[in-house]
C-alpha cells in the first residue's frame, strides 16, 4: 500500500474547476485516479492501478564471431 501511495505522489496531476470544487486528475507511474477537493481540504479520491510504461528493450548486439577458424 505504501509503494503504492508514493507512486500516486509521483503521478502527473491535473487540475479543473468543478462547480463542487476542484477537480482533479492522476495519472502515470502505474496508478491513475481522480478527486474532489473542496475549499483547500481533498474530500474524495479514488485511485487504481495504471498503466507503466515500460522501455522497449533494445536488440542485444554481439560480435561477430569468426566462423572461418
Amino acid at each position: 500500500v505504501r509503494r503504492f501511495l508514493q507512486r500516486a505522489a509521483r503521478a502527473y496531476l491535473q487540475r479543473e474547476l468543478s462547480p463542487g470544487g476542484e477537480r482533479i486528475h492522476l495519472s502515470g507511474a502505474g496508478v491513475m485516479g481522480n478527486g474532489l477537493i473542496y475549499e483547500e481540504s481533498v474530500t474524495h479520491v479514488s485511485l487504481f492501478p495504471g498503466y507503466v510504461i515500460m522501455p522497449i528493450p533494445r536488440p542485444l548486439i554481439r560480435p561477430e564471431i569468426d566462423r572461418d577458424r
